[in-house]
């Protein structure tokens, strides 16, 4: 039967018209179980197709699988439900200032360049200009936050990086909420309780926020800062949170109602000249335009 099934088989075909033989596995990605596959495909038409279909099979997992990350880091950085679904392509914004909406994408790669070519260079340059922090301010209703998270989702589709919104508001309560917890138990102690879930101290909490990769800092001067009391308290957790991402030059994002003199007199000099440094002149931008809230 063997025969009879290779006599009508192309030349140099060895699978009978299997298409394959062995057995490997495409990984398990995402919510798809582990497929088995040939480990070797022959090079008649059956292998060729067989083979097609294990790489099409491959990239269609890898892209589902990439797309739920994405999502994932999405739904978990805190980007409220009403500015969730805000895009740049869809912004009110792009009537009043076309020029902002037209920066705000990731450059995109020059297309058919080979290696040595200065435009890759631009490229780069502009990659690193565009990765840079940004500080939109403008009167209420403005469309600041709108931006910031419009911004927030092309670096998530271009990087796959965690990224997490806050206001300030938002983010000293917090901070502020670590202190009401009770003490971590250590390693050694075991409370009986297992459904009991480990807090996140101030300290690990001003950590996160210093190192995720892309933070917005929303609503940024709602709260004045003081040399004593409680300003004084807000003036050292900014410090520690916005100075630690300047050191390392970590994207951030901040809108605020106040233009960067005003801040710089309600939250302090040394703050306000780290956002500077920051984002630079030609990212400390004025967004104008009505109020999209009236």
């Amino acid at each position: 039967e063997r025969d009879t099934i290779q006599e009508g088989r192309p030349e140099g075909c060895w699978c009978l018209g299997l298409g394959g033989r062995g057995t490997a596995y495409i990984p398990r990605r995402a919510y798809f179980e582990a497929e088995e596959v040939f480990e070797e495909t022959c090079e008649c038409p059956d292998g060729i197709a067989e083979r097609e279909r294990i790489a099409a099979e491959s990239r269609r997992r890898t892209t589902i699988a990439h797309q739920l990350r994405l999502q994932k880091h999405w739904d978990s950085c805190g980007v409220p439900r009403r500015f969730r679904e805000m895009r740049l392509e869809t912004s009110p914004v792009a009537k009043s200032m076309p020029a902002l909406i037209e920066r705000l994408p990731a450059p995109r790669f020059p297309d058919e360049l080979e290696d040595g070519d200065p435009l890759i260079d631009d490229w780069r340059e502009a990659r690193i200009e565009w990765e840079r922090s940004w500080f939109l301010w403008g009167g209420y209703g403005t469309g600041k936050t709108g931006l910031a998270v419009s911004y927030a989702w092309q670096y998530l589709q271009e990087t796959t990086d965690p990224i997490l919104f806050r206001s300030l508001p938002d983010l000293l309560a917090e901070l502020r909420a670590t202190y009401n917890r009770p003490r971590r138990k250590n390693r050694y102690e075991d409370s009986g309780d297992e459904d009991e879930e480990e807090q996140e101290t101030e300290a690990q909490l001003i950590k996160r926020l210093s190192t995720i990769p892309l933070l917005i800092l929303d609503d940024l001067g709602a709260e004045q800062v003081k040399e004593t009391g409680d300003g004084s308290w807000v003036a050292d957790r900014l410090f520690q949170i916005i100075g630690a991402r300047h050191s390392e030059d970590m994207p951030t994002v901040f809108t605020s109602n106040l233009n960067i003199e005003q801040l710089a007199a309600r939250i302090g000099e040394r703050l306000a000249w780290r956002i500077i440094e920051m984002c630079g002149k030609d990212h400390i931008v004025h967004v104008e335009g009505p109020n999209l809230r009236a």
